[in-house]
């Protein structure tokens, strides 16, 4: 898995674009074909789910950085605001599948990048002024 995992990511655990675009046309086609694949749709489930856990890690990770208030343009209702839209247009896309396909997506940035977790406001924890 580790080496698989590899191939896909960059040395500073990035996804490529052509990465990115691909997963995404995947999870689309297997979403639009749904119909005309019949029983085959539902072995292609799993695929379809981790093509769109690429997807939520490639935006997780453009978006985490920005939530640290120290840097440049740290706006939280952008950076809350657009996961939150990631999500409701996920579920209007791919419905329930979605949901394991976001989760997948955070797990991959606690596996593969879990110094941005670092940036989440905790409770208890103090904001730093802006």
């Amino acid at each position: 898995m580790d080496r698989i995992c590899n191939r896909l990511f960059r040395e500073d655990e990035t996804l490529a674009p052509r990465t990115i675009l691909g997963a995404a046309l995947l999870a689309y086609l297997i979403v639009l074909l749904r119909g005309w694949l019949g029983w085959i749709y539902y072995p292609l489930v799993p695929v379809m789910v981790l093509a769109l856990a690429l997807l939520t890690y490639a935006l997780l990770r453009a978006l985490l950085p920005r939530l640290d208030r120290t840097g440049q343009g740290g706006d939280p209702v952008i950076v809350w605001g657009t996961p939150a839209l990631f999500a409701v247009a996920g579920l209007h896309g791919f419905g329930i599948w979605f949901l394991p396909a976001f989760a997948g997506g955070a797990a991959l940035i606690a596996w593969r990048a879990p110094e941005l977790l670092e940036l989440l406001p905790r409770p208890g924890r103090q904001r730093r002024p802006m």
